[in-house]
């Protein structure tokens, strides 16, 4: 992690911390789309439910479970590539 000086732009903005703060901005930008749709008139804003359908659902969707189990999800990669490179190793070495 990169640490800035409190002053600089890179420390005030949430997106330059961490990967999670990118995660939860993008389920609230999309999340409030979601919520702005369904309040919308009934058949007034077709291309944003196209949009929702095939970008906005499963991107909330993946952000969602991503930041709700993302230390299961590490540590079920990191065994998968542990075993991994332990298969890999020569039997003669």
């Amino acid at each position: 992690m990169v640490l800035h000086h409190p002053r600089s732009p890179l420390a005030r903005n949430p997106l330059t911390r961490n990967p999670r703060s990118i995660l939860r901005w993008t389920h609230l930008v999309v999340g409030s789309l979601l919520a702005t749709y369904v309040y919308l008139p009934v058949g007034s804003a077709d291309w944003l439910r196209w949009t929702l359908m095939l970008v906005g659902i499963p991107t909330v969707s993946v952000t969602g479970v991503w930041m709700w189990k993302q230390a299961l999800v590490r540590r079920w990669f990191a065994r998968r590539r542990g075993a991994r490179s332990a298969t890999s190793v020569p039997a003669g070495s």
